[in-house]
This record gives structure tokens, sequence and C-alpha cells, in this order.
């Protein structure tokens, strides 16, 4: 049986506008994260198509768990396609749309998603409390980069880079030869369960950076 993660992804690739989807390996890394630390209220900067609304809908459903979601898109085009692929809300999810991160209300998330670009990401800080944690789909170089630069005036932060050693499948939009994109997971002032949950990935990644000339 596929899970939740794969059934997302095989079904956006589907789609109209799949360019602008989440990778199965971001999303498995976000229901880790969700399950683990217990998210009820999430921001995401690029809604895109809905990739990650329509799975966080699903894993609310499916887990039983509250989850408020929030996210901004300012693609015309993007908006259309995910209004049309994101089924209604039910009692465990909630969604509410901006067009960017300035017309967002001034609330803290527990989990924030970095899934696009937005000119207002300097001020992601006021949307975060010691707890929040960071979370940016695919290999950003520079979204990664500018909140380092962001938060280390703001408080200490800690993160690690995870990757897959897959590479796309046949029905993904994305190159066949390529490795499946990765994430990284930023924390603000980790807790010793946080360090080891860190120093356990960024161990794994680098396992998987040594045995990827193998696989290939």
């Amino acid at each position: 049986m596929k899970s939740l993660d794969q059934r997302v992804f095989d079904h956006f690739c589907m789609k109209e506008g799949n360019q602008h989807i989440a990778s199965q390996n971001a999303l498995k890394g976000i229901r880790k994260i969700i399950c683990r630390y217990h998210v009820t209220k999430v921001l995401e900067l690029g809604i895109g198509i809905g990739t990650i609304p329509y799975f966080l809908h699903q894993l609310a459903l499916g887990k039983k768990l509250k989850i408020q979601y929030t996210g901004t898109e300012g693609n015309d085009y993007c908006i259309q396609q995910f209004t049309a692929n994101l089924p209604p809300a039910h009692d465990h999810f909630s969604f509410r749309h901006y067009s960017d991160l300035s017309a967002v209300p001034k609330e803290k998330y527990d989990l924030i998603i970095i899934d696009g670009s937005d000119n207002h990401i300097s001020q992601l800080y006021e949307y975060c409390n010691s707890k929040t944690i960071l979370f940016v789909e695919g290999d950003r170089k520079k979204q990664r980069e500018l909140i380092m630069e962001i938060f280390n005036k703001n408080g200490v932060i800690n993160c690690y880079h995870a990757i897959s050693n897959q590479k796309n499948k046949p029905n993904s939009p994305f190159a066949a030869n390529k490795h499946v994109g990765g994430y990284t997971v930023f924390f603000f002032n980790p807790s010793f369960e946080k360090k080891l949950f860190r120093l356990y990935n960024k161990v794994l990644t680098a396992l998987k950076y040594r045995i990827r000339p193998i696989l290939n």
C-alpha cells in the first residue's frame, strides 16, 4: 500500500502546473515534523498549485489531527489551480489564503514552510516563537542563507539538510536523471531532544552522500 506522501505526490504529478509541486521527500519530512512535534498551526510561503495544503488536509483527516493552515500566493495561475485542487475544509482542517506575508495576521505558528519566494520574508521572525520550526522545501540555497541571516540576529538557530538517494520517477515532472529534492529544517534554541533529532538527521544525510556514488 502506498504511503500518504506517495499518493499525494502521484496525484499532483497528473495536475496541470505540476512543475509547482512539492517533492515526495518534502511531504514525508513535513509529516514527520507534524507528528513528532504535535504541530497544529502551519504557515506556508508559496502555495503553488496546492500540494502541501492538500497533503495536510488528508493527513489531518486520516490521523484526526487539528491543523490550521495559512498560505501565501500571489500568482493568479497558481491561485486558480489550488482553488480547484483543494477539497472542502473539514472539522480537522482549516484554510486561509493571503497574497503575501505582509497581509497575514501577526500570529505565531508551530511550523513555517518556505516553498517559494516572498518579498516580505525578512518579516518572518514576527510569526515565530521559541518553538517554531522552519522548513525550507527543496534545495533553495538562497532562502536558506536568507533565513540564517534573518534569525542569527534574532536568536540562536540550528538546522539540518535532508536529502534522498532516490531519483525522480518517470511520472514526476522533474528531470529523471536527478535525485529527488531535499529540504532543510531549522530549530530555535533547540531542546536536547531536538539536538539529538538534528544530529541523527545530519549523520543520515552524510551517510547518504557517501553511498550515492555506489548507487549511481
